[in-house]
């Protein structure tokens, strides 16, 4: 039933005004929502920096917090892959030729997902890790490996949610809601991070390494549907790189024989920013 609701409500819409809300300064009663929040969605606060609720003045701030310093600690070989994100395993695996697993009996492709012949090449034949952000997670991203910006490309479209029950009823829902990509280049290859809006989640930030922040909303500030060619320096794992300003989803792509697998983490795996993939970088 929520899932042909979805097809009928104005998403995006919804999803502005919640973004306005979150972001009023409502005093005791910002206070009050966030308490109720936490109360809810049994919100984990010892690993944030700012651990009292009432310090926040808006649900924003409160969302995006940050965390305390060492409370995502990075494994001593510098040669692991790491989780960019807080949140579950929906998806692992190797990449067949351009195809993906969505969901059990759903696969969606690179190029519907990627948007450019030149990205699918990168990654055709690599790996892909599916990371659903819930409502009480972490919501900043984190460098998976040491990389230099190479790509970014913005892809305006719909805002559905990404839970499991939309995941398993909707195809190519990665690739018909709103998106970012942005690939980086390491030593053994190319890996790119793909954040993916969603319902109340139409809002995302990406801006470390880049000569301006690149947003979303509410106007977005960069060409969509266009290749935007990046050069940074090397930008080492676990930098924060950017946030979303609700839950959603972040895919993670590496080119072939980018990295030696070991098994591929178990679905439905709960994994923490810095908690390694099972990937060790080919030297």
């Amino acid at each position: 039933m929520f899932v042909l609701l979805q097809k009928i409500l104005p998403k995006k819409a919804l999803s502005a005004l919640f973004g306005i809300g979150s972001r009023l300064q409502l005093g005791h009663l910002s206070s009050l929502v966030i308490r109720l929040y936490i109360y809810v969605y049994k919100v984990d606060m010892s690993d944030a920096k700012i651990k009292d609720p009432s310090a926040y003045s808006t649900f924003n701030q409160f969302f995006t917090r940050e965390l305390a310093n060492n409370a995502r600690p990075q494994p001593f070989d510098r040669n692991k892959v790491t989780s960019p994100a807080d949140g579950t395993i929906s998806r692992s695996g190797d990449i067949k030729g351009e195809i993906l697993i969505q969901a059990k009996g759903r696969h969606y492709s690179l190029k519907s997902l990627l948007g450019d012949e030149k990205l699918v090449a990168l990654f055709s034949n690599g790996t892909y890790h599916t990371i659903y952000l819930a409502p009480y997670n972490y919501h900043r991203i984190h460098m998976p490996s040491d990389g230099e910006a190479r790509f970014l490309r913005y892809t305006p479209g719909h805002l559905f949610s990404v839970n499991k029950n939309t995941v398993n009823n909707i195809n190519n829902l990665f690739c018909v809601n709103e998106r970012a990509s942005i690939v980086y280049e390491g030593n053994s290859g190319f890996f790119a991070l793909v954040m993916v809006g969603a319902l109340n989640v139409g809002s995302f930030e990406i801006y470390t390494h880049l000569q301006s922040r690149f947003v979303n909303r509410p106007k977005h500030n960069l060409k969509p549907d266009t290749l935007h060619s990046l050069q940074s320096e090397k930008i080492l794992r676990g930098t924060e790189l950017g946030r979303f300003n609700m839950g959603s989803t972040v895919i993670l792509l590496t080119s072939r024989n980018f990295a030696s697998w070991e098994k591929f983490g178990t679905h439905e795996k709960s994994i923490t920013v810095g908690a390694e993939l099972g990937g060790t970088i080919n030297l």
